[in-house]
């Protein structure tokens, strides 16, 4: 009987030491699974119960992009001010500016290209047209007997000039 009693004291001493480890392996080192299921922990050898859920969710730390490096960033606002004003930063802005310039520049100049080869396409049919005109003998009545005869032309299908 005594020994049997020992036993019994001795695996309870053994089961409140595991409970009180596994309380603390909950507390301190809790496994997220069980935590976000909100799994119930009942400890051998205690009435007491934990329930354990997951009230605030994680939100990670917020981030910031700077367009002009092309880099992430903490996102709090010392860290974008002194990032603003660094070296690499103002150097990457010069370099963006000079490059948007040149951009603006390039496409000023294709659009005056174009308008130039347009001018010249818009001449070229103006005196082909002038010389269709003086060849077919167009612009006079537009009848069938006056002039060059039937040149194959409807009439008034001729010289079209732009002011």
């Amino acid at each position: 009987r005594e020994r049997r009693e020992r036993e019994e004291e001795t695996e309870g001493e053994r089961s409140l030491a595991e409970a009180s480890w596994r309380v603390r392996r909950f507390i301190f080192r809790p496994n997220l699974d069980r935590v976000s299921q909100g799994i119930v922990l009942a400890l051998v050898g205690f009435s007491l119960t934990l329930t354990a859920r997951m009230t605030d969710f994680w939100v990670s730390t917020a981030k910031y992009y700077c367009e002009i490096c092309k880099c992430w960033i903490t996102g709090n606002q010392a860290n974008i001010q002194r990032h603003n004003q660094s070296e690499r930063h103002l150097q990457q802005q010069q370099r963006n500016i000079i490059e948007m310039r040149k951009r603006e520049r390039d496409r000023q100049n294709e659009a005056r290209q174009v308008q130039s080869e347009l001018a010249q396409i818009e001449k070229a049919a103006r005196a082909a047209a002038a010389d269709d005109a003086r060849f077919f003998g167009g612009g006079g009545s537009g009848g069938a007997g006056a002039g060059g005869g039937d040149s194959g032309v409807p009439p008034g299908a001729g010289v079209v000039v732009s002011a």
